[in-house]
């Protein structure tokens, strides 16, 4: 499942929020703007979650985006045989 989420602002004021760096996508939870959450689930219960560093152009197309999202799901998923994606089965 796909996402947009804003983060937990505390109720502060988003001009005086202190914001995640791009450059420190680990901190991507942290996003106190709209950003991308990928959730994964088997059958009801999630089993892994991956947020996508927040971009105030709201584009997410540089690296700091696609590298840790391309890592988190070649760590979660594997392509069968016949190309569908499946849930790994180590999870």
């Amino acid at each position: 499942m796909i996402a947009l989420e804003y983060g937990d602002r505390h109720g502060a004021d988003p001009f005086s929020t202190p914001r995640a760096a791009r450059d420190n996508a680990r901190r991507a939870a942290d996003s106190h703007f709209l950003h991308p959450i990928v959730r994964m689930y088997v059958g009801r219960d999630q089993t892994a979650e991956h947020h996508v560093i927040e971009d105030l152009a709201a584009e997410w197309k540089e690296l700091e985006h696609s590298v840790p999202l391309r890592e988190f799901l070649t760590e979660h998923l594997q392509l069968t045989t016949l190309g569908r994606v499946a849930v790994a089965t180590n999870l």
